[in-house]
């Protein structure tokens, strides 16, 4: 109990928000945040540690561009919804799949106006998702405090990304 407490302690005092984040910071300290997460979240999957400097492995390599790569396209690739001017922009937005609305908040979904099975989704998660089955009851509430709580989720210090 007494470790468990001081976990929580350290974590509220360091003003990061999981265990991954604070580990990071203690085994990197001079490294910078986006660096050293990915570096932990890498060894807590994989059981390795990342070569950085010389990335062989495809995950590797996608860690490095995480860190790296820095063409405008990619913050455009990344988003749900900026990803489908991209696809057509290409020729391909015959591929894409029927979207319903694009709202900024979840309190601006009107669910009697949606279909009755659909999906909910924020443009900044993966595998942030609220899935209406036909036939079932949705708790509107429940998944308007779900959405809110993904979209006032930073990404970039969650996971690690520029």
């Amino acid at each position: 109990m007494r470790k468990a407490i001081k976990r929580f302690m350290a974590r509220r005092a360091s003003g990061w928000r999981s265990t991954r984040h604070l580990e990071a910071r203690l085994r990197f300290p001079g490294m910078t945040v986006h660096e050293a997460l990915i570096r932990v979240t890498h060894k807590r999957i994989f059981g390795v540690w990342p070569d950085l400097d010389t990335p062989r492995t495809i995950s590797e390599k996608i860690c490095w561009l995480k860190l790296h790569d820095r063409l405008a396209v990619c913050g455009e690739i990344t988003d749900k919804f900026r990803m489908r001017s991209y696809v057509e922009r290409h020729g391909l937005g015959h591929l894409l799949n029927d979207l319903h609305a694009v709202l900024n908040s979840a309190e601006a979904v009107d669910f009697r106006a949606l279909p009755d099975a659909y999906a909910l989704k924020v443009t900044n998660g993966s595998a942030w998702n609220v899935i209406k089955r036909p036939g079932v009851p949705i708790d509107e509430n429940a998944a308007r405090r779900r959405l809110d709580g993904w979209i006032r989720t930073n990404m970039a210090d969650h996971k690690g990304e520029w």
